[in-house]
């Protein structure tokens, strides 16, 4: 169908949205809900499905929550936000942040497809992937997170 705009509207988008927006109505105990997303290469092709339970723990080691899987509360912004200094890794800092207010809720559906080839972040697939311009800003972001990271390690 068509907006007032006449914009065609994405039905799915709509219905894969109401699934994270349930979830966290039904679990006022999490601040964020992400669900299983669908990782894809530049043709389409399916790669893998990210598919992880949620783990503070396993956050500080792994970007495993897809920014287009996640719904997360709006109080999360009154002491959350994107750090715009990062070049990458700006949303797996944010993720780390929002962990602090409380858990996330994992969704077992499928609502999100990731496409890991695109883009020149040097974070994609083998093909794409430079270890050599990474690894600084995995330091950086380590270095930032190592007091709570190392903190949960030894609890």
């Amino acid at each position: 169908g068509r907006d007032r705009a006449g914009l065609v509207k994405n039905q799915h988008a709509e219905l894969r949205a109401e699934v994270l927006v349930d979830a966290l109505q039904a679990r006022t105990d999490c601040v964020a809900a992400y669900s299983k997303a669908r990782e894809v290469d530049r043709h389409g092709r399916h790669l893998k499905t990210r598919e992880r339970q949620f783990s503070r723990f396993l956050l500080f080691s792994e970007c495993f929550v897809v920014i287009c899987s996640v719904l997360f509360r709006r109080s999360a912004l009154a002491s959350c936000r994107f750090d715009e200094s990062f070049e990458v890794f700006e949303d797996w800092d944010f993720w780390l942040q929002v962990s602090r207010l409380g858990p996330f809720l994992f969704v077992p559906q499928e609502t999100a497809t990731y496409r890991t080839q695109h883009g020149t972040s040097g974070l994609g697939d083998a093909s794409q992937r430079d270890f050599d311009h990474v690894k600084p800003l995995l330091s950086r972001l380590a270095a930032k997170w190592s007091g709570e990271a190392g903190a949960m390690g030894r609890a």
